[in-house]
C-alpha cells in the first residue's frame, strides 16, 4: 500500500500563524500607503486652488471675498462653463434655490477623497476646502485672508486684501485648509455645536469647544447637522472659510447664537493633522497637536 504524506496538525498551525503574522503586518501597511495617497491628493487639490487664488490676485490686485469666493475662482480651475451658467431665484422665501441650477453641481477639485461623507446633501453640493478668516474676530476681527466686507465688527472690518497687508509675509500665512464635509448626522466633527452661554475670552471658549464629548446629543449638546462646506457656492463662517481659534480636529462650536463669533475648525481624516496651504503656495502636514500659539499665529497675516 503506498504511503500517503499530508500536514500534521503543527504544521497545519504554523502555516496559519504565520499567514496571519504577514496579514497582520501588510494589511496596516496597505492602508497606511492608501492614506497617504490620499493625503497627496488632497494636498494636490489644494494646490491647484492655491494656485488659483494667486491667479486671481494678479487679474485684480486683491484676494477673493469670503462671500461665494469658491464660485468666483471657477474661470480660474478650468471651470469656465460651470461659472457661465445663469444663477436664477427660484424661491424668494428658499434661500438655496437662488444659487440654482449649480448648487448640486460641486467640481471635484473642492472635494478631498479622504472624506467619504456625500458630496451632495439634499440636492445641495459641498465642499471640503476653505479660505483662512483669521485666528478669532473678537480679538482680532478679520486678520487672515477671506474677509467679509462691510461687517459691523469694529476690530479690523472686512475689506478687500491685497498682498502687501500680509505683513508677516506670505510664507507665514494661512491662505487655505481642509474641513470635514457635513454628512447630516450629529458626529462631533462634522456639525456645529451650540455653546450653552456667550464666551467673549477665546482660551475658555476653545476649552468649552473641546471638551464636547464623543456622542455630544448623549450629554445635551446641540448642533446643526448639515452646514459645514455647505452649500459649495455660499459664503460665510464654516461654508466657505474658517479660523484658527482651535488647534486642528477640534470641534466647530457657534458662540451661542452668534455665528460670526464662532470657533470654525480645520478638520480631516487625514491620520494626524491637516493640510494647510500657505499664502506662498507652500503645503504643510500640521499636527493637530501643533502648539496653539503657533496655530493661532498662522492665521493671522499681521501678527
Amino acid at each position: 500500500m503506498p504511503h500517503r504524506r499530508g500536514f500534521t496538525l503543527i504544521e497545519l498551525l504554523v502555516v496559519l500563524g504565520v499567514i496571519a503574522l504577514l496579514m497582520a503586518i501588510l494589511v496596516p501597511a496597505v492602508q497606511a500607503a492608501r492614506g497617504a495617497a490620499l493625503r497627496m491628493s488632497c494636498a494636490s487639490n489644494l494646490r491647484q486652488i492655491g494656485t488659483a487664488i494667486a491667479n486671481y490676485e494678479s487679474a485684480f490686485g486683491f484676494y477673493p471675498m469670503g462671500v461665494i469666493h469658491r464660485y468666483q475662482l471657477l474661470p480660474y480651475l478650468d471651470q469656465q462653463a460651470l461659472y457661465d451658467l445663469p444663477w436664477q431665484m427660484v424661491n424668494l422665501a428658499d434661500p438655496d434655490s437662488f444659487y440654482n441650477p449649480i448648487l448640486g453641481r460641486c467640481p471635484q477639485i473642492y472635494q478631498c477623497p479622504a472624506d467619504p461623507a456625500p458630496i451632495i446633501l439634499n440636492g445641495v453640493g459641498s465642499a471640503n476646502y476653505q479660505g483662512n478668516s483669521g485666528t478669532w474676530i473678537l480679538t482680532d476681527g478679520y486678520n487672515g485672508i477671506f474677509t467679509i466686507p462691510g461687517d459691523a465688527h469694529s476690530k479690523l472690518p472686512g475689506k478687500w486684501v491685497r498682498v502687501r497687508d500680509v505683513t508677516d509675509g506670505l510664507s507665514n500665512t494661512a491662505l487655505y485648509s481642509e474641513v470635514l464635509r457635513s454628512d447630516g448626522t450629529m458626529h462631533r466633527m462634522r456639525a456645529v455645536w451650540r455653546t450653552p452661554s456667550a464666551y467673549d475670552d477665546l482660551d475658555d471658549f476653545v476649552q468649552t469647544c473641546e471638551s464636547i464629548p464623543s456622542v455630544p446629543t448623549d450629554y445635551g449638546w446641540h448642533g446643526y447637522p448639515g452646514y459645514l462646506g455647505r452649500p459649495w457656492t455660499g459664503g460665510g463662517w464654516g461654508v466657505a472659510f474658517y479660523n484658527h481659534g482651535a488647534a486642528p480636529n477640534r470641534p466647530s462650536c457657534q458662540n451661542t447664537s452668534s455665528l460670526g463669533t464662532g470657533l470654525w475648525t480645520a478638520t480631516s481624516l487625514h491620520r494626524g493633522g491637516v493640510n494647510l496651504l500657505f499664502a506662498d503656495g507652500h503645503l504643510k502636514f500640521c499636527s493637530e497637536n501643533i502648539d496653539l500659539l503657533n496655530w493661532q499665529a498662522f492665521g493671522s497675516r499681521s501678527d
